[in-house]
């Protein structure tokens, strides 16, 4: 039987130490700002900002304190008032947004004007946002939108 004669020798120089210990605190302190940022996203503001769509199919999006269009659903109510040139992909659902406490935004959402399920016109209305706890479900006055 043959014995194992080499040896793992470890030099110690007081540089190679010196750095180690520095890329170790360097990814301790890495580490902590990433922690440190995740902390400060949790704790921010929560916000509608976004792209909402709600069961049918419409779809808004949100930025600031304004909404726009980006889908208008054959499912909505609003196909006549698209064929009437009364709204279009891209013009303001929601305007004026502010926050007003804690997962609540008021402002004013255009609504079409009907006389049976023909639209005759627009117009703007007072309007609540209520944003659930999750981040993912948004009540706009009488719609229920899903985070997209």
């Amino acid at each position: 039987m043959m014995k194992n004669t080499h040896r793992t020798v470890l030099v110690r120089k007081p540089g190679a130490i010196r750095c180690i210990a520095i890329i170790a605190l360097a990814a301790v302190i890495g580490f902590s700002m990433t922690g440190c940022a995740q902390l400060s996203s949790l704790l921010s503001s929560p916000s509608i900002d976004g792209v909402w769509v709600n069961d049918g199919g419409h779809t808004v999006t949100i930025s600031g304190n304004s909404g726009v269009f980006t889908v208008i659903s054959s499912a909505s109510p609003w196909p006549s008032a698209v064929e009437k040139n009364y709204v279009k992909i891209g013009d303001l659902k929601y305007r004026d947004i502010k926050s007003t406490g804690d997962l609540k935004w008021s402002g004013q959402q255009l609504n079409a004007v009907y006389t049976g399920s023909v639209a005759t016109g627009t117009r703007w209305e007072n309007c609540t946002f209520t944003l659930s706890k999750d981040g993912r479900t948004l009540r706009a006055g009488n719609t229920t939108f899903t985070r997209q």
